[in-house]
């Protein structure tokens, strides 16, 4: 769940809290705050490129660390319905328990195609990676396939569906999410 201002031009920030059927295993209630800004748009060679910084309390489930992140976004338009990304991340973890790395890596690289005919639906595509926890654990590499679809006024619904093919032997064999988003406008704005 995460609620989403745009508080500024180019300037976004967000408070959000995850629930989950394993809340144990993904820390299920913690509460991140996050702020990103768009620090230019695409021109001739430079892509659009975004900075985001996290802050996750460990108010959830078994939770005992603060976690920070930094993340580049960057998207390049290929023509007015399809566009590429590449987003790269480090996580760090302020407490370590058992052998934890202080500091992680994720990466997402993929196409978005807006259906022609059908400006309503965007598809996504994403092979991921992100470093393990732990020292022994091995890099989780992933695909996932996406959707967002405008339903009607302000409403869109998300989906995606997604395995990881390579990593530790608690990987996901199989992923599911979907969720339904609200946009607003705050009166007098």
């Amino acid at each position: 769940m995460s609620l989403e201002l745009g508080v500024a031009p180019r300037t976004q920030l967000s408070v959000s809290t995850q629930w989950s059927s394993e809340p144990s295993e993904t820390n299920a209630g913690d509460s991140t705050l996050t702020g990103r800004y768009q620090l230019w748009v695409q021109e001739a060679v430079l892509p659009n490129l975004a900075a985001q910084v996290s802050v996750t309390a460990p108010t959830g489930v078994d939770s005992r660390a603060w976690t920070f992140e930094a993340k580049g976004l960057a998207t390049r338009a290929v023509d007015t319905n399809l566009f590429v990304h590449f987003n790269a991340s480090a996580v760090v973890v302020d407490r370590l328990s058992d052998d934890a790395r202080r500091v992680r890596y994720r990466f997402a690289l993929g196409p978005s195609w807006i259906v022609p005919h059908m400006a309503t639906l965007m598809l996504a595509a994403d092979v991921y990676a992100e470093q393990g926890v732990a020292h022994r654990e091995r890099t989780t590499v992933g695909v996932e396939v996406g959707f967002r679809h405008h339903i009607v006024a302000d409403i869109d619904w998300h989906g995606a569906v997604g395995t990881e093919f390579a990593g530790p032997a608690t990987r996901a064999a199989f992923t599911v999410t979907t969720g339904l988003s609200f946009g607003f406008n705050v009166p007098g704005r």
